[in-house]
């Protein structure tokens, strides 16, 4: 998406996918602060992972989770007890705001 970007002279620099996708996730985070939402620690380790699954996958898929590093952490079992049953909406919401 980056290269499209800079293709069509939309970013004036090719900055690494990993570098944007970080400092999205650090936007998502404080807007989510801002709305009143917070995530526990064990919540922000699963956001991070998510991060950084995005980072080299380009989005996050429920099934991605049955694989490493996820698995190691109890896979989407895990994931669905730490985010409440929410975590279909929250994956959407993380694509929609990493990979943009």
């Amino acid at each position: 998406m980056q290269l499209v970007r800079h293709a069509i002279h939309e970013a004036d620099e090719l900055a690494p996918y990993r570098e944007d996708v970080e400092a999205r996730f650090h936007e998502w985070l404080a807007m989510q602060e801002r709305a009143g939402r917070t995530f526990t620690t064990e919540q922000i380790e699963w956001l991070e992972m998510i991060r950084d699954h995005v980072a080299v996958n380009l989005d996050v898929q429920p099934g991605d989770l049955w694989r490493s590093p996820f698995e190691e952490r109890g896979g989407a079992v895990r994931a669905r007890e730490v985010f409440d049953g929410d975590l279909d909406a929250l994956l959407s919401e993380i694509n929609d705001a990493l990979a943009a």
